[in-house]
């Protein structure tokens, strides 16, 4: 008898709780995505104005926020602005690695392996981080190095 209450006591607390938290994760993507569209137009607009900046524009901080932000933006927005990326990783303007990350992340939006393996995915029945299936993984064991001559 006593048992069995405080197994009802447990199994009431433990669904309480997995409400209350999906309830609280939730309210914070729904805020993280009203944000990310935000910080994304105002990027949209820098971008558009002068193009991928440089360093001695807007600091390497100011470049790393700039592939920040479009990295968690949404799949079409990081499509978009991969060819600019690109172009200011050739020109030593963006980090090289940079653009491993994105490319990475577009494979994954896709269905598709990564090249680089920079990319992580949760397993749920492991409790774990996994990487995200790699095209080729002797080519990706050092994604600094091969970012020296990917584009």
């Amino acid at each position: 008898m006593i048992r069995t209450e405080l197994l009802d006591l447990i199994s009431s607390a433990e669904s309480y709780n997995q409400e209350e938290l999906s309830s609280i994760i939730d309210s914070f993507a729904k805020k993280m995505n009203t944000i990310d569209s935000i910080n994304l137009l105002k990027i949209e607009k820098i971008l558009k104005e002068y193009g991928w900046p440089s360093t001695e524009l807007v600091g390497e901080q100011g470049v790393n926020t700039i592939f920040l932000i479009i990295q968690h933006a949404n799949a079409k927005a990081r499509n978009n602005y991969s060819k600019l990326l690109k172009k200011a990783a050739r020109k030593d303007i963006s980090q090289r690695p940079n653009y491993a990350y994105l490319i990475d992340k577009i494979k994954m939006d896709k269905g598709k392996k990564q090249i680089y393996g920079t990319q992580l995915k949760y397993v749920e029945e492991k409790k774990c981080f996994e990487l995200f299936p790699i095209k080729n993984i002797k080519m990706s064991i050092n994604v600094v190095k091969k970012c020296s001559y990917l584009i």
